[in-house]
């Protein structure tokens, strides 16, 4: 709970951040938390959308890819659809 408590204290001053990176960061947390709170989660996009309410591809990609950029995930994509892209949270306690 610590890490999702410590997103949204990070994100009141952080104009950069939208509804799309708060309802993705959520849905990554919740990913994380049902997947036993380890070190890193891995995911797939097809898992992550519809619980973000995100329906376009391009819209997860750029978010996961902003998320990383402004430092609150590591993300580590895989490019293989048999495995799930690496995240990490960083810059935020788990």
């Amino acid at each position: 709970m610590q890490a999702f408590l410590s997103f949204f204290e990070k994100i009141h001053s952080d104009p950069k951040i939208g509804p799309f990176h708060i309802a993705v960061f959520s849905a990554l947390y919740w990913a994380w938390l049902k997947n036993g709170k380890n070190n890193f989660l891995l995911v797939f996009s097809h898992e992550v959308m519809p619980i973000a309410k995100i329906g376009g591809r391009y819209t997860y990609q750029r978010t996961m890819k902003e998320l990383a950029e402004y430092g609150y995930i590591r993300y580590t994509p895989s490019f293989n659809r048999f495995r799930g892209s690496k995240i990490e949270f960083v810059g935020v306690k788990t």
